[in-house]
C-alpha cells in the first residue's frame, strides 16, 4: 500500500506500509513502515487521506480507524459518503489530529471513530476523543461488535451492515460517560458516591463545544440522581478549566494509566480531611525501618539514681528526707516515730498534723528563696 501526500494540490507517493499476514503471527512485526526522510514521517501522515481527497472535498465524512486494512474497508462499503483514515501502526498523534481539524466544526461531517472493541481499541478511542476535542469537534463513536473490525465486519455482514452502522452514530462522549460513571456504581448509596461520578462525567462533557452540553447533561442526569442544578454547575466549572487550557489538559489525560476509565478515588475517610504531612507515629517500632534509630547509637534515658538527702525545714526542730512522703494518719509525736518520716514540732513547740507537715515543708527538690544559696534558717 502506498502512501500519498496530496499537500499543495499535488499527488505523489512518500513512501509504503505493508501488514503481516494475520494467519502466521509469528512472521514479523505487524506493520512494517518506509523508513522516515524529509518527506515521509509515520506520525504525521493518515493512510487514506490524500487518496480519498475529492470525496472528503465533496462532503464524505472521515472514519479513523486503527489499521490501513480497515481504512479500505469503510471507504469500499460506504459508497462515498464516508471514507476510512487510519495511523500508519502507532497512537493517534497531535499532527494527525491537525490534519482532521478541517473537518470539525458547526456545518461540518465531524469525524467518526471505529476502534475495535478490544482494551486496546476502547484506549485509542479515548485518545482520540481528548484529541479531537481539542481542536472543536464532536466526534461520534462507531460501537463495533466484540471480536469484529471494519474489515471482518466488512467480510462476515456485507457493505450494508458497515453503511447502516455509519448511519447516525452515537456522540463518543456517552461511551466515557457511561464508563466513568460505572466506576462509582458500587458508592451510589454513599452521599460522596454520585457528586464524584458527576464531576467525573462533567470533565467529558465540559471539553465539548457549548452548544452540545445540554444533551449530554440530560443524559448524566437520567444515570446518577442529584439534586438540581448540580450537573450543569459541575459542567460550568469544567468547561471553564478546558476553555483556559485545552493543551494542558488533553496531556493530562493522555498520561493517564488507564485511558478508558479514570483512576480509582481515595477512600472516603481521605476526602473528609484535607491532605497535609502524615502523621508521624507516636511509637518508635511503628515508624519505617529508615526514621528508626539504631539501639546503640540511640541516647539512654537519665534516671535519677542519686541517694537521699537530708534536707532541714526552716521552723522546724528535725530533719526529714527526700526518699518518699510521709505517712497519713499520725497525729502526734508518739505515733509519728513508727513511720520513717520523724516526728516534727512547730515554733511554739506542739506536734505538727501531717496535713499541716505537709503543707509546712518546701519541696526538698526545689528549695525555696528562703533557703536557695545559703544555710538554711531557723525561725526558732
Amino acid at each position: 500500500m502506498s502512501l500519498v501526500d496530496g499537500g499543495a494540490g499535488d499527488t505523489q507517493v512518500v513512501g509504503f506500509i505493508g501488514r503481516r499476514n494475520p494467519d502466521t503471527p509469528d512472521a514479523g512485526t505487524k506493520y512494517l513502515n518506509t523508513s522516515e526522510t524529509a518527506l515521509f514521517m509515520k506520525g504525521a501522515q493518515l493512510y487514506g487521506a490524500a487518496e480519498t481527497a475529492a470525496e472528503l472535498a465533496a462532503g464524505a465524512t472521515p472514519v479513523l480507524v486503527e489499521g490501513p486494512l480497515d481504512a479500505i474497508a469503510v471507504t469500499l462499503a460506504a459508497d462515498g459518503a464516508a471514507v476510512g483514515v487510519a495511523p500508519l501502526g502507532t497512537a493517534f498523534t497531535d499532527a494527525q489530529a491537525d490534519s482532521l481539524r478541517r473537518y470539525l466544526g458547526p456545518g461540518r461531517p465531524g469525524v467518526v471513530v471505529a476502534t475495535d472493541a478490544d482494551e486496546a481499541g476502547q484506549k485509542a478511542a479515548v485518545r482520540a476523543y481528548w484529541q479531537l476535542t481539542a481542536r472543536g469537534g464532536n466526534p461520534t463513536h462507531w460501537v463495533m461488535p466484540d471480536g469484529h473490525d471494519p474489515a471482518s465486519l466488512l467480510q462476515s455482514a456485507g457493505p450494508a451492515a458497515l453503511r447502516q452502522a455509519l448511519t447516525n452514530p452515537p456522540t463518543l462522549a456517552l461511551t466515557l460517560i457511561d464508563a466513568r460513571v460505572a466506576q462509582f456504581a458500587d458508592r451510589m448509596h454513599h452521599a460522596e458516591g454520585p457528586v464524584l461520578a458527576v464531576r467525573s462525567a462533567a470533565e467529558v462533557i465540559g471539553a465539548l463545544p457549548p452548544e452540545h452540553w445540554l444533551e449530554h447533561i440530560d443524559y448524566l442526569n437520567s444515570l446518577v440522581q442529584t439534586t438540581p442544578g448540580e450537573s450543569h454547575l459541575a459542567v460550568l466549572d469544567a468547561g471553564h478549566a478546558w476553555t483556559a487550557d485545552p493543551d494542558g489538559l488533553t496531556r493530562k489525560h493522555l498520561a493517564e494509566r488507564n485511558l478508558l476509565t479514570r483512576p480509582r478515588p481515595p477512600p472516603r475517610s481521605r476526602l473528609l480531611k484535607p491532605a497535609g504531612r502524615p502523621r508521624r507515629s507516636r511509637s518508635r517500632w511503628l515508624r519505617p525501618s529508615a526514621q528508626r534509630t539504631p539501639p546503640r547509637d540511640r541516647p539512654r534515658r537519665r534516671r535519677n539514681r542519686s541517694p537521699a538527702r537530708p534536707h532541714r525545714c526552716p521552723g522546724a526542730t528535725s530533719t526529714w528526707w527526700s526518699s518518699g512522703p510521709p505517712m497519713r494518719g499520725s497525729t502526734s509525736a508518739a505515733a509519728s516515730t513508727r513511720s520513717w518520716w520523724p516526728a516534727q514540732t512547730g515554733p511554739s513547740g506542739t506536734p505538727m498534723l501531717d496535713r499541716e507537715m505537709f503543707f509546712a515543708q518546701p519541696n526538698p527538690r526545689r528549695p525555696s528563696q528562703l533557703t536557695r544559696g545559703r544555710a538554711p534558717m531557723s525561725l526558732q
